[in-house]
C-alpha cells in the first residue's frame, strides 16, 4: 500500500476538506462568527481524528469524526443572520461533537481518556454562568448518547462521523420537540406535525430494537401492537400540541389550496407503483452500482417538481417517507414477520459494500440526502423560496445525491479511466457530477427569474459546486449524508 493509500485510508481527505470549511467560515464569513469556539472545535476533533488505533463504525470507512463533527456546527454559523447572536442550534451541535470526540478518545486510548474527560468537565464548568444557551447543554448530551448507542447498537453501518450527525440531528429533534411545552419556541402546526411525528418515528424504531435484541421478544403479534399503540399515542401528542385533531388537520391541509398537496400525493403513489413496476432486478454484479442509481431518477422525478412548486408540503411529506422508513428497517431488523421477508427480498439485489452492517440504510440516506436541505431552508428561510439562495439551498440535496452522485457514478463505471490519488474514483466521474450539477442549477435560477446573478455571485456558486465535487471524489463516508450538508454551507456564501 503506498503513502498517498495510507493517507486516504486515515481519512486524510475528509481532514483537508474540514479543515478547508473552518478557514472559510472563520476567515471569510461576515458578521457575528463564534470564532474561538469554532477553532477550538477545529482542534478539539482534529486531536480525537489523529488517536485512532481500531475501526469502531463502519468496516471500510476511516472515522470521519472531523468532518462529522464539523458539518452542522458550521451550517449553524453560516446561517445566522448578521445582527443576532448564535442560537441554541450552533450551541446544541458545538457540545455534541466535543462530548463525542471524547468518546472517540476514551475508546480508543485509555491514558489520554482522562484528560479528555477531564478537559470537557472543566469547559462545562467554564459554561455555569447564566446564559440562556446553557439551556441546549442537556439536549447535545442526548446526542452523544445517541452517538454511543449508533455505534455499539447498529454495528458496522456507520463510521463515527457519520454517527456524530446522527447524534446532533436527534438532539436538535429532541430540543424541537421538548421546546415546544417549555415555550422555547413557537412552531407552526406544519412544523410541529414534522417535528412530533419523526420524534415519534423514532422512538417507536428504537422501542422495537430494545424488544428484539436486550428484552427478546419473539411473537410477531406482540411487535405490530407495540407499534400500533405507539403510533397512536404520537398522533395523540400530536393532536395536543394543535389543540386540534391532527388526522382532521391533516386531510385539511392535503385539501386546500385546490387540493394541490393532494394532487402531488397522487402523483408520489403513481410514480412509486411505476417505478416498482419497472425496476430491475436481474442484472449482474459488473453493473448493480448503474442499476442502484435508477433510484435516484425516481427521486429526482418526484423531489423536483414539488420543491419548486410547494416546498413546505415537500418538507412533511420527507417526514413523513422518513418516519415510515426507519420504523420499517427496525422491524425488519428484528425479524418481524411479513415485513422482515418481504423487504429483505426486495432490497437484497441492490445491496452494496456498505450495507454489511446490521442496518440497510441505502435507501433512508439518499431520503436524507434530499430531505435535509428541504427541512434547513423550511426552518431557516421561512418556508420559502424567496431568494437565490434559498433556492438553492432548498435543491442542494437533489442537485448533489439525485443528480450529481447519479452521473458521477454511471459515467465513472463507464467511460472512468484516470482515478483520482488513493481513491477508486474517476476523475471523469467527478467532472461530470460536477457538469450535471452546474447545468441543473441555472435551469433552476432560469426557472425561478432569478438567473440575472452578478458574476462575483455565479463564480461563488461554481466554486461551492467545485468544493463538494471534490469531496465527493476524496471522502470514504457516505456520500448522501455528508455532500449536502457540506454544500448548504458554501451556498451560505454565495
Amino acid at each position: 500500500m503506498t503513502t498517498v493509500q495510507r493517507l486516504a485510508r486515515a481519512g486524510a481527505g475528509d481532514c483537508i476538506i474540514s479543515t478547508l470549511l473552518y478557514i472559510l467560515v472563520i476567515c471569510f464569513r461576515e458578521g457575528n462568527v463564534p470564532r474561538k469556539s469554532v477553532a477550538l472545535l477545529y482542534f478539539v476533533s482534529l486531536a480525537a481524528q489523529l488517536i485512532e488505533r481500531r475501526k469502531l463504525g463502519a468496516r471500510d470507512a476511516s472515522s470521519g469524526l472531523m468532518l462529522g463533527s464539523c458539518l452542522l456546527p458550521l451550517l449553524y454559523v453560516v446561517m445566522q443572520e448578521d445582527d443576532r447572536p448564535i442560537g441554541y442550534g450552533y450551541i446544541i451541535c458545538w457540545v455534541c461533537s466535543v462530548c463525542c470526540c471524547v468518546c472517540h478518545v476514551a475508546w480508543h486510548h485509555r491514558t489520554l481518556r482522562y484528560i479528555f474527560v477531564t478537559g470537557l468537565l472543566v469547559l462545562l464548568w467554564m459554561l455555569r454562568a447564566p446564559h440562556p444557551g446553557q439551556l441546549a447543554i442537556p439536549f447535545a448530551l442526548v446526542g452523544a448518547s445517541a452517538y454511543v448507542a449508533v455505534i455499539v447498537g447498529v454495528k458496522r453501518s456507520f463510521s463515527e462521523g457519520e454517527a456524530v450527525i446522527c447524534g446532533q440531528l436527534w438532539a436538535l429533534l429532541t430540543f424541537t420537540v421538548v421546546g415546544v411545552p417549555l415555550g422555547f419556541h413557537q412552531l407552526t402546526k406544519l412544523r410541529i406535525s414534522m417535528a412530533f411525528g419523526s420524534f415519534g418515528a423514532v422512538l417507536i424504531a428504537v422501542t422495537v430494537l430494545v424488544m428484539s435484541r436486550v428484552l427478546k421478544v419473539r411473537k410477531d403479534a406482540v411487535y405490530l401492537a407495540v407499534v400500533g399503540v405507539l403510533f397512536w399515542v404520537d398522533l395523540a401528542a400530536v393532536s395536543w400540541a394543535f389543540n386540534e385533531n391532527s388526522v382532521v388537520w391533516l386531510v385539511g391541509y392535503l385539501l386546500e389550496k385546490k387540493g394541490i398537496a393532494l394532487m402531488f400525493s397522487v402523483y408520489y403513489a403513481a410514480v412509486i407503483v411505476v417505478g416498482v413496476i419497472f425496476a430491475p432486478v436481474n442484472f449482474d454484479k459488473k453493473h448493480r452500482t448503474i442499476i442502484r442509481k435508477y433510484f435516484h431518477v425516481l427521486a429526482l422525478i418526484m423531489f423536483v417538481p414539488t420543491i419548486l412548486y410547494h416546498v413546505r408540503f415537500m418538507a412533511l411529506a420527507m417526514a413523513v417517507a422518513f418516519s415510515v422508513f426507519i420504523v420499517i428497517e427496525a422491524l425488519r431488523m428484528s425479524g418481524v414477520e411479513p415485513i422482515a421477508s418481504a423487504t429483505s427480498g426486495v432490497m437484497k439485489p441492490y445491496l452494496e459494500e456498505k450495507d454489511k452492517g446490521d442496518a440497510v440504510l441505502t435507501h433512508l440516506h439518499l431520503l436524507l440526502g434530499c430531505a435535509m436541505p428541504v427541512w434547513f431552508v423550511f426552518t431557516a428561510h421561512h418556508g420559502g423560496l424567496f431568494s437565490a439562495r434559498s433556492l438553492l439551498s432548498a435543491v442542494s440535496g437533489v442537485a448533489v445525491t439525485g443528480l450529481g452522485d447519479m452521473c458521477a457514478s454511471v459515467s465513472g463505471k463507464l467511460f472512468g479511466r484516470h482515478r483520482w490519488f488513493g481513491s477508486h474514483k474517476t476523475v471523469e466521474g467527478s467532472a461530470t457530477m460536477l457538469l450535471s450539477i452546474v447545468i441543473f442549477h441555472y435551469w433552476v435560477l432560469w426557472v425561478y427569474g432569478f438567473d440575472d446573478l452578478s458574476y462575483g455571485s455565479l463564480l461563488r456558486l461554481l466554486l461551492a459546486d467545485v468544493f463538494v465535487v471534490v469531496l465527493e471524489a476524496v471522502t470514504d463516508q457516505i456520500d448522501n449524508l455528508v455532500l449536502p450538508l457540506c454544500h448548504l454551507i458554501t451556498l451560505q456564501m454565495i
